[in-house]
């Protein structure tokens, strides 16, 4: 009678220690640990005009000022918010290129437009194929865009989730909400630089100070205030 009881018991046990480990187990995952946070995607949306000029000089080939104005015209440069001048692949050092995106830029300057060179940081959207030789210079005008991320997202179960991790819809109205009020979308995968900050400034005064460069005085007149004579 005792060996039953002791058999049944250590059944028990056993059942009891293989639901623990169970319990304790690590459950299968069908959500990643780390849920792929909701931004926005930066695109370009604009057109690209590649111009050939005359080979060894900075003078565009015949024709191609024409092509540009209208080009200008059709995209309605002057409120774009970029347009690029950039030289074909190949000819980036090239002295020659250099001049012709210069002189370009200041033919664009004449009209009203401000050119400014194309984006070469990796991870940018592309404005658009460059010119297929060295003897062109591709102008391209448009602005970027943010296309917000799909909101709301519950993709991820909310019940049972013995991971701990964010919920799928976490910061969804944060991304959609800042895409459409940045002013430029570019902004967004490439910041601003940096100016001096305010303790810049101060360090540079105190350094003249030390090195008795002082600003000089103001100039005060030297004529005497007018008396104010009491009404009569």
């Amino acid at each position: 009678m005792q060996r039953r009881a002791c058999h049944r018991w250590t059944i028990v046990s056993g059942l009891m220690a293989a639901l623990l480990m169970a319990a304790c187990a690590p459950l299968p995952d069908n959500y990643p640990l780390r849920a792929p946070q909701p931004v926005a995607q930066v695109i370009w949306s604009g057109e690209s005009l590649p111009l050939s000029f005359a080979p060894g000089t900075e003078r565009p080939a015949a024709g191609e000022m024409t092509r540009l104005l209208a080009f200008l015209k059709a995209t309605n440069a002057r409120r774009a918010a970029h347009v690029y001048v950039a030289t074909a692949p190949g000819a980036a050092d090239d002295s020659l290129a250099r001049r012709r995106t210069a002189a370009l830029t200041r033919y664009l300057t004449q009209l009203g437009i401000a050119g400014e060179p194309r984006p070469s940081e990796s991870g940018l959207p592309t404005p658009g194929p460059l010119g297929a030789n060295a003897d062109m210079i591709t102008v391209s005008v448009g602005r970027y865009v943010a296309i917000p991320p799909r909101c709301p997202d519950w993709s991820k179960p909310e019940l049972g989730d013995f991971t701990n991790t964010r919920s799928s819809n976490f910061g969804c109205a944060s991304a959609v909400n800042l895409s459409l009020m940045v002013a430029d979308p570019l902004d967004l995968v490439r910041g601003q630089p940096l100016a001096d900050a305010d303790g810049a400034r101060m360090a540079r005064a105190i350094g003249r100070y030390r090195a008795g460069k002082l600003p000089a005085p103001p100039k005060t007149s030297q004529t005497a205030p007018s008396a104010v004579l009491p009404s009569k």
